[in-house]
């Protein structure tokens, strides 16, 4: 068997790849947001019926909570399910070349690949429509027309990205009527090229993006209020995370680069530019460095919100609490588009309902941050207890 290589970064999906006994190859994609200055408080349990909160949650309650949140975004399941096939890959390494334990790491990592890759089978149309509405495109206050159209070659890059790659996987996993010759290696190559031309086009937009944010992080604060100065204080804090996530991306793409361009070439199966040890070392790598970069731009857990299910499918709950005025973000996760969300805010003494709204379109976007900075008293008998909250979208998952 040889090998199928998908795409992915900061946003695209992951590549495919089919190895050969002895490697297993595969891409994931990548990127999420930061989390604000918030102060953390115990989370507590609600109860749905009353709408009351109960009783503090423990240890192990506050890990599943937060376990659920996490699994419930498919990036993530993917980039855990990526580091845990190079891992067993790596795992192999400290077996002797024709032991037991070796072949069947080797074989457990190559069906996590597949698993992988059929994940991503439907992911066409996500593309398609990003190419034609320009969803992907990052908003950018100095070059807003060149984001745009870097954000639909990104799309059109995974246009054809898919189809090659889902025909690649179909001629592997049904050589018999559905192969002949090298016809998989060659949609392989060609998936991998529009591929690499996706992670070409993202690195020269993380250096923009990059670029853009370290200009805004050079504008001096001219106003001498102090509710001014703490809200730049926050802003920079915020940009300089952001700017931590893109250079992880481009970390990230690096280590992607030359895996990309040897499944890229034509002869890539027979004769290779990397070894089968130095491909699946750079994908380890990639997949840490990724991992890592999830689990940072991860929102705290911690007292910062609880996530309870609505009774349809369309609607869900969003607990936001705070035990400090000073307290001035909060940020929810959506677990899915086409949504309706309730915002609550506990307080020592009051549960209330802030409001409820229609999730917004383009619902392209996993999170959504809560301005809590400016208290409003008409919302309770406690300054604490009064916020005033503005949304606005966070992170753009759609591509991934």
């Amino acid at each position: 068997m040889s090998t199928i290589a998908l795409s992915s970064s900061s946003s695209a999906p992951d590549p495919l790849i089919v190895p050969q006994p002895q490697h297993v190859d595969d891409e994931a994609a990548s990127d999420d947001d930061d989390e604000g200055g918030v102060v953390a408080v115990d989370p507590v349990r609600i109860d749905v019926g009353t709408g009351k909160p109960g009783i503090p949650m423990s240890r192990i309650d506050r890990f599943l909570r937060g376990y659920t949140i996490f699994m419930s975004s498919p990036l993530r399941q993917d980039r855990s399910l990526k580091l845990l096939q190079y891992t067993l890959w790596a795992a192999a390494q400290a077996y002797g070349k024709d032991s037991k334990g070796r072949a069947g790491l080797v074989k457990l990592s190559l069906d996590l690949c597949l698993t992988r890759v059929a994940n991503r089978l439907l992911g066409f149309p996500t593309a398609l429509e990003a190419a034609r509405s320009g969803s992907w495109a990052v908003p950018s206050q100095r070059h807003p027309q060149l984001f745009r159209a870097l954000g639909k070659f990104l799309a059109w890059t995974m246009v054809g990205y898919y189809p090659t790659e889902h025909v690649a996987y179909l001629h592997w996993m049904a050589p018999s009527w559905l192969a002949s010759g090298r016809s998989a290696e060659v949609f392989s190559a060609w998936s991998c090229r529009c591929w690499t031309a996706y992670i070409l086009a993202e690195s020269a937009q993380c250096i923009l993006q990059w670029r853009e944010l370290a200009y805004n992080d050079r504008v001096p604060a001219v106003n001498e209020d102090d509710n001014y100065e703490k809200e730049h204080k926050l802003n920079l804090e915020r940009t300089r995370s952001e700017c931590r996530h893109l250079e992880l991306q481009l970390v990230r793409n690096a280590l992607w680069i030359l895996p990309a361009v040897h499944w890229s070439l034509p002869n890539w199966d027979r004769n290779p530019l990397l070894s089968s040890g130095t491909l699946n070392t750079l994908m380890f790598l990639e997949s840490l460095v990724s991992m890592y970069q999830t689990v940072r731009s991860f929102p705290t857990i911690d007292g910062l919100l609880n996530y309870i299910p609505g009774l349809g499918s369309s609607s869900f709950t969003v607990i936001v609490e705070i035990s400090d005025a000073k307290q001035t973000m909060a940020q929810v996760e959506v677990p899915h588009s086409n949504s309706s969300i309730q915002i609550y805010l506990i307080t020592p003494s009051n549960f209330l309902l802030i409001e409820e709204r229609a999730w917004p379109t383009p619902p392209s976007c996993e999170f959504m941050a809560l301005d809590i900075s400016e208290m409003k008293s008409h919302h309770g008998d406690q300054r604490d207890s009064t916020l005033k909250l503005s949304a606005f979208f966070e992170v753009n998952e759609s591509r991934r």
